[in-house]
């Protein structure tokens, strides 16, 4: 059999395609992740002859796998230190979330300990009975978290091999230890980090920590510290691992750390006393001569940076990428300075100058917008009652579509806090209210510090169904409120955002490009928050926002879930006819 037949592909014709065939192809697994979560596409063959057609969809599917290759030649085996690194990270989050719920409960109240305490052996109890009876949809929820982390490390991902099974299975192992770690910091055992490392690291039978030798004081000199080295990958590793133990989202740090070490490989450097505004200047100028994404690019990756400043025709960077990197060396600067690395810090002020031209602000939806988007028949036909043009039934799994607006409006979560909530994140407070929890997990990811909060659930909401909702999930053994969408990327957004920006919005005259679109559920709360005369502070604690001088450093949060909840309320859409988006959620499928 030839290596063309081996690309899944067919000829097809749709209802409104006229008398053209289309070609249509199905991304390999291993390469999903790398074309942006996209399993499959289609193009018009421009032709209504079969012969013909057969023929050109021959030769598209022949240059598909050459440039399947080409995309597989660029990326690397998983090695034993591969696995050892994401190993280590899996464990820093586990022991994280472990601290956090331990954190999160009052350890002065026997009371509060206990019901903790009994949540969390419930969990490990639900967390064994699927362990025992389902081990392969657990995996398959692994397998999503190892190929984002994969793909972004430009891993190939074989699921066949026996070291991504191993892989795989040591992560589930992990997940079921944190369980362990949390009731052992329930019950005030007084485990260290360094003992839950030891551990997992039995556990998953692999040396991962290399043991620090103890430095003993001397008479002029009580212990070394980092900046007595002070070089620069050192200092970058310190940097790298604040991050961690501040929470930042595992792939945030990788894309720091391609650009601090970049930096090393352009500018040579390697101590910290070396970094100057002339070594930065050189930095940018180089920069400015460099492709985007040269590292990916097959024009560029196997050649150092000297041989790429020799070629011709090369398509550089632009200023805005030139600046978002400065934007994380000056980060790092800051870091560096605060904690000794750096007498000053040197990237602060050398951003390029870059003007945007013709800048636009979204918008919030209006009441005329509101009734078009919401009109009952078209958005219960287009969302949960939608039927597949092609097979002409309805489809299934639709209900992310028809809640992810209107959680939108009446809470004003962003599109990504929206799309990541567990059942878990809503829940019912000591006065009877109803709070989402918008929190960093090992599981879950926010945008800012601020960003950490309780949502009141609108009472719009709940006449909607959704309690109903979420407890005919809970009896289905779910466990995101929208299960449906699956992760590209590290986050789950985007299907629905797909959906609402390039059909729906357009098909009912309401969207334009970047100014209405989805994300703007979230303007369309704040801005009735204001016009209901909703005090500034109340609304920055409700939506996540920076709250104001005075409030931040001396108020906390003064606000109670009645306040909140009394406050968010005030907000309501006459123009809709909510009554006819009801469904009858206790009703099982």
């Amino acid at each position: 059999m030839s290596r063309i037949s081996k690309i899944p592909h067919r000829i097809l014709k749709t209802p409104n395609s006229g008398n053209s065939y289309y070609f249509r192809a199905y991304i390999p697994h291993d390469l999903v992740q790398q074309v942006g979560g996209q399993k499959s596409f289609r193009i018009s063959l421009q032709s209504g002859i079969p012969s013909q057609s057969k023929r050109l969809s021959q030769n598209l599917s022949s240059t598909l796998e050459n440039l399947f290759l080409e995309i597989r030649s660029g990326m690397r085996s998983l090695t034993i230190a591969d696995i050892k690194e994401i190993l280590r990270i899996e464990i820093r989050k586990s022991i994280l979330h472990s601290r956090h719920v331990h954190l999160g409960t009052n350890e002065f109240s026997e009371e509060s300990v206990q019901e903790s305490l009994n949540h969390q052996r419930s969990r490990k109890k639900n967390l064994k009975s699927t362990l025992q009876q389902n081990l392969k949809e657990y995996e398959s929820r692994i397998d999503q978290t190892l190929e984002a982390i994969l793909s972004s490390k430009e891993i190939e991902i074989h699921r066949n091999s026996v070291d991504y099974k191993q892989l795989r299975r040591n992560f589930v192992r992990i997940h079921n230890l944190r369980l362990k770690w949390i009731e052992d910091l329930l019950e005030s055992k007084g485990r260290k980090d360094s003992d839950f490392e030891a551990e997992a690291e039995t556990l998953v039978e692999m040396d991962l920590y290399e043991r620090e030798k103890t430095v003993y004081s001397t008479p002029n000199k009580s212990i070394q510290t980092v900046s007595d080295v002070n070089g620069v990958l050192e200092t970058i590793e310190g940097y790298l691992e604040r991050k961690r133990l501040e929470k930042t989202a595992e792939r945030t740090i990788g894309e720091k750390k391609a650009v601090l070490e970049e930096f090393c490989e352009v500018t040579g450097i390697d101590s910290m006393e070396q970094v100057s505004k002339e070594v930065i200047r050189n930095y940018i100028t180089v920069q400015s001569k460099l492709p985007l994404n040269r590292k990916k690019n097959p024009r560029y990756r196997d050649k150092t940076i000297s041989q790429i400043l020799e070629m011709q025709d090369v398509e550089v960077q632009g200023v805005n990428n030139i600046n978002k990197k400065l934007t994380v060396l000056t980060a790092f600067g800051n870091w560096s300075e605060k904690n000794g690395f750096l007498k000053q810090n040197h990237f602060s002020g050398m951003k390029l100058n870059a003007k945007k031209a013709g800048a636009v602000e979204r918008e919030n939806f209006n009441d005329q917008d509101l009734k078009k988007i919401l009109n009952p028949q078209t958005y219960l036909s287009s969302t949960i009652r939608g039927i597949s043009s092609v097979t002409k039934k309805p489809i299934s799994n639709r209900e992310a579509y028809y809640w992810i607006f209107l959680l939108g409006i009446f809470s004003g979560l962003r599109t990504n806090e929206m799309t990541q909530l567990r059942l878990e994140d809503f829940q019912q407070v000591d006065d009877g209210v109803w709070m989402i929890q918008v929190q960093e997990t090992e599981e879950t990811r926010v945008k800012t510090r601020n960003s950490v909060r309780r949502v009141p659930v609108h009472p719009k909401l709940i006449e909607l169904g959704i309690l109903d909702y979420i407890q005919r999930l809970r009896n289905q053994k779910k466990e995101r409120f929208f299960w449906e969408l699956k992760m590209v990327r590290g986050k789950y957004g985007k299907e629905v955002s797909r959906f609402f920006n390039e059909k729906y919005l357009k098909e009912v005259g309401v969207w334009k490009q970047t100014v209405k679109v989805l994300y703007c559920t979230r303007h369309t709360l704040i801005h009735n928050l204001y016009r209901k005369g909703v005090d500034e502070n109340v609304i920055k604690t409700l939506v996540g926002h920076e709250k104001e001088f005075t409030m931040k450093h001396y108020g906390g949060n003064p606000y109670d879930a009645e306040q909140l909840l009394k406050e968010i309320s005030k907000v309501d859409y006459p123009s809709v006819d909510f009554g006819g988006l009801r469904m009858d959620w206790k009703r099982e499928k």
